[in-house]
């Protein structure tokens, strides 16, 4: 069974904050597992937070974060996730096929 995309009028004010801060954050918007873990706000806040640290805050240079991102998903056979994969530093995405 899967869960139903939320609708952002119907939530209850502890979801609210969390939904306002991903979706003003650098992902840009609610999507992905997010909706599921929205059924539990406080489990939410604090996977929203590991993310946001692991993948825009840490000290590892953000060139080996994109790396490592590419290589888990290609380990896995990812079928979307490469080709999503875009720069978070403002400079333009790089060709199709190249790191």
């Amino acid at each position: 069974m899967r869960l139903p995309e939320l609708d952002p009028v119907h939530l209850t004010p502890e979801q609210q904050v969390i939904w306002d801060r991903i979706a003003s954050g650098p992902r840009g918007g609610v999507r992905g597992p997010y909706f599921a873990l929205l059924q539990s706000p406080g489990l939410c806040e604090e996977f929203e937070r590991l993310g946001r640290y692991l993948r825009y805050d840490c000290a590892v240079p953000h060139h080996l974060r994109e790396l490592s991102v590419l290589v888990v998903a290609r380990r896995w056979k990812a079928q979307r996730l490469p080709f999503e994969s875009r720069p978070t530093d403002g400079r333009p995405p790089r060709p199709r096929g190249r790191l």
